[in-house]
């Protein structure tokens, strides 16, 4: 009888190291995975980032964002302390305003979409948000020209250069 002697074990051939090769292909299988899905997650929360059910943001009320602060303080300190009192007499005017502005904007909204579409409804939506937007306007004019009594030529531009764009005359 012939006894074949043991074969010698290959490094190559041990069991534990194909296992290996395989632990390795699930583990890039499983991070490929995860990061395909935080990119995907993380464009659609990009996509719809501050957004209500519908489709507007929260806290927005149509009205262009200013940060007064930031507007008057390179004022002199007794202009700013003025600059203070009508923001915030601006303010509560706006407060008042600006809910009515909202409605009438979400009307005309519904109005636009209406099936059948009535367009004698939805120019008369359209006016009312207009109406509202020149409250609002005439409230950020009437403050700026309250202001600018007090001002020199020079605080008057530095002022005007401070004013975001939706709000510059």
């Amino acid at each position: 009888m012939t006894d074949t002697p043991p074969q010698p074990e290959r490094p190559d051939e041990k069991p534990h190291r194909r296992r290996r090769k395989g632990r390795w292909k699930t583990i890039a299988l499983v991070a490929s995975l995860a990061l395909n899905l935080f990119i995907v997650a993380f464009i659609l929360g990009q996509a719809t980032r501050g957004y209500l059910d519908d489709g507007r943001r929260p806290f927005d009320r149509g009205s262009p964002r200013v940060d007064w602060g930031q507007v008057v303080d390179h004022l002199p300190r007794e202009a700013r302390d003025e600059a203070r009192v009508i923001v915030r007499e601006s303010g509560e005017r706006m407060r008042v305003i600006l809910p009515d502005l909202q409605r009438a904007r979400d009307a005309a909204g519904r109005a636009l979409l209406a099936d059948p579409y009535d367009q004698d409804a939805a120019r008369a939506a359209f006016a009312e948000v207009r109406q509202y937007t020149d409250q609002v306007q005439e409230v950020i004019q009437e403050g700026l020209l309250q202001l600018a009594i007090e001002l020199t030529p020079e605080e008057r531009r530095r002022l005007f250069e401070r004013l975001p764009p939706p709000v510059r005359p």
